[in-house]
């Protein structure tokens, strides 16, 4: 008798292909797992987004904020900044952020895909914290949009607690309406960097409490002042200079402002490790008592090419280690 509790059995090529179906779908699954946590990951609760329109930044009802598992459309905290707690700030490719107040609070970062620029209000201020701030590749940030008012309009970006400038896209803080300017300066706690960047800036503040190095390339078109004041003990107060493109700048811009020096030594240990030519100061200078400036590559002028015969004055260090230092030289003659 037939046993009507015989199984069927799979030939041995189709469960085969059974198993190797149900083995990709599991991998397919693990993978999508993977990346739906990943996304989730890569926010944190805080973090604040932009819609892609056109808006002024205390525009509540054109922000995102992520709770943990969503984002959420006009959420209750407020705009980025209003109250305590904001994390990363996304401005997505295709928007157009006006910075239109004072925010009460520091963000945590801010993301430039697409355009950021401050109103036409002078004494804006944007406070950043340790995430810093990247402009990626077709990102824009300027001191104020297309249309500028008549007056001189300044504006302070201060990135706090460590947090470093990038820039891979396009940053004018300084942009010209017929005879005014409006500016941003910049209060750096981090590093300068950035790769393929256009940057165009106004005065620059290296104030952090820890090592700084400044290694931006790309095509750097001004830089009307800058400050050294590393305040960070002895080893980690250093601010070291390894970019053509800056040094670049600040010479051609001492070049253009003739017999006013552009550049302050006020404390740390700015190191010149670069092979370029920083022209210093074509007039008389002084090195502050808690600076060190240690040339180890390249070329740094102090007081220099003025017929006049500038001084330098050094209350603080001075380290020539493999870089050559011309200082109080008339007519570029070596001393």
């Amino acid at each position: 008798m037939k046993n009507r509790y015989a199984f069927f059995e799979m030939p041995h090529t189709q469960k085969t292909q059974t198993k190797s179906f149900f083995a990709r779908t599991l991998i397919v699954l693990a993978c999508l797992a993977l990346s739906f946590a990943a996304q989730a990951n890569a926010q944190a609760v805080g973090d604040y987004r932009s819609t892609v329109a056109v808006f002024n930044w205390n525009q509540t009802g054109n922000w995102e904020r992520w709770n943990g598992s969503t984002w959420v459309l006009n959420p209750p905290e407020g705009y980025p900044g209003q109250n305590a707690g904001t994390g990363v700030v996304t401005i997505r490719d295709g928007a157009t952020v006006t910075i239109n107040v004072t925010p009460a609070n520091a963000i945590g970062g801010l993301v430039v895909d697409g355009t950021l620029y401050f109103d036409n209000t002078s004494g804006r201020v944007l406070t950043v914290g340790a995430n810093g701030v990247l402009v990626n590749a077709g990102g824009i940030f300027n001191a104020t949009g297309p249309t500028q008012d008549s007056g001189n309009d300044t504006y302070t970006l201060t990135i706090q607690g460590g947090g470093s400038f990038t820039n891979n896209g396009t940053i004018n803080f300084r942009r010209p309406d017929d005879t005014n300017f409006d500016v941003v300066n910049i209060n750096l706690s981090g590093n300068l960097s950035g790769s393929v960047g256009t940057s165009t800036f106004n005065n620059i503040t290296f104030n952090g409490t820890n090592n700084q190095l400044i290694d931006i390339v790309g095509t750097v078109n001004n830089v009307q002042a800058v400050t050294f004041n590393n305040t960070g003990t002895a080893l980690n107060n250093q601010i070291t200079n390894q970019s053509v493109a800056f040094t670049n700048a600040l010479t051609a811009r001492q070049t253009a402002a003739g017999l006013t020096n552009i550049s302050t030594f006020t404390a740390g240990n700015y190191r010149h490790d670069v092979n370029a030519t920083y022209l210093v100061s074509n007039a008389s200078i002084t090195i502050g008592t808690n600076m060190t400036v240690t040339v180890l590559r390249g070329t740094m002028n102090f007081a220099h090419d003025n017929a006049s015969a500038p001084v330098l004055t050094l209350n603080g260090a001075l380290v020539v280690s493999g870089g050559t230092v011309n200082a109080g030289v008339n007519t570029n003659t070596t001393s």
